[in-house]
């Protein structure tokens, strides 16, 4: 407000006025301020430029309104918090090394468990497969299960090449293809919704 006064009063009342006004007047005027005053009005903005923040983690949480006690009905649900994040992994252009299960009780005690993968993934059976594992290793409590959810982090870009393990002849085929068979999902997702294609074990 301090500086729109003193340009008026110096007659200065425009955008154009002031990106036309020579240097030395408005270093008079507004100081060591004046040149990157009028730069801005000339529309030009030498602030270093920021590249947008990088994704650290990619989740999802389902919270049930009646507590789940039943081992199949859990994995059932981790099956589909799966195909979620995976799904969203793969629209930003992400993968991940780490997957973490996280599993809260009725009485709201919480667990994290996490795996780091030696491949980055964004695809649903690897994820979905990783999280069943970790539910193993989770000691259930009486009073079933509260809320579920499965976290991708440890992200790099899904175009960037990484060191890979090395993989035998069968491994690779089996992950192109799965590759290959995600993507074809995904088309259909993007075409008919998210629950336009899913596993049968969902429909039951």
């Amino acid at each position: 407000k301090k500086t729109e006064e003193l340009l008026k009063k110096s007659g200065i009342y425009r955008v154009e006025q002031l990106a036309l006004m020579p240097d030395s007047i408005l270093e008079n005027l507004l100081g060591k301020n004046g040149k990157k005053i009028k730069l801005l009005a000339q529309g030009i903005d030498e602030s270093p430029v920021t590249p947008p923040s990088t994704a650290k983690s990619i989740g999802k949480e389902t919270t049930f309104g009646n507590n789940i006690s039943e081992k199949a009905v859990l994995i059932k649900e981790l099956l589909k918090i799966s195909q979620l994040v995976g799904y969203t992994a793969r629209k930003r252009g992400y993968k991940g090394k780490t997957i973490t299960l996280k599993i809260r009780f009725h009485d709201f005690i919480t667990f994290n468990k996490s795996k780091t993968l030696e491949n980055p993934t964004n695809l649903d059976d690897i994820i979905f497969e990783t999280v069943v594992e970790l539910l193993g290793k989770v000691r259930h409590k009486k009073g079933g299960v509260r809320l579920l959810g499965i976290k991708l982090s440890n992200l790099t870009s899904g175009n960037e090449r990484k060191q890979l393990k090395f993989l035998s002849k069968e491994e690779d085929e089996k992950g192109n293809k799965l590759e290959q068979l995600t993507r074809s999902l995904d088309k259909i997702r993007e075409k008919f919704g998210t629950k336009a294609v899913t596993r049968a074990s969902l429909l039951k």
